[in-house]
């Protein structure tokens, strides 16, 4: 916490909170955390959207994870991501 309120815009900072909530069996903060992730910017959209798809999976919402990467993956194509597209894919697969 104290790293991302120090710089909101390191994104390895919300995804380390975000997984640590998750292990400690609160999806609904990793979700919240992964949403702030999203608003530092498009690479940050990018690999919320990834963590957001990964707790849905997580919870066994695969439709809502199908979903969330389907729509993830063209904003990706969008910001010309090959790496998030790629990633994405393969979760999808």
């Amino acid at each position: 916490s104290a790293v991302v309120e120090a710089n909101p815009k390191y994104l390895k900072g919300y995804d380390t909170l975000a997984l640590a909530r998750l292990a400690a069996n609160q999806p609904a903060k990793a979700m919240e955390i992964y949403g702030r992730m999203q608003a530092v910017d498009a690479r940050g959209a990018s690999l919320g959207a990834m963590g957001l798809a990964d707790v849905a999976l997580y919870q066994g919402r695969v439709a809502d994870a199908i979903a969330i990467l389907t729509k993830a993956i063209a904003e990706d194509e969008n910001n010309k991501y090959v790496a998030g597209v790629a990633k994405k894919t393969a979760v999808l697969g």
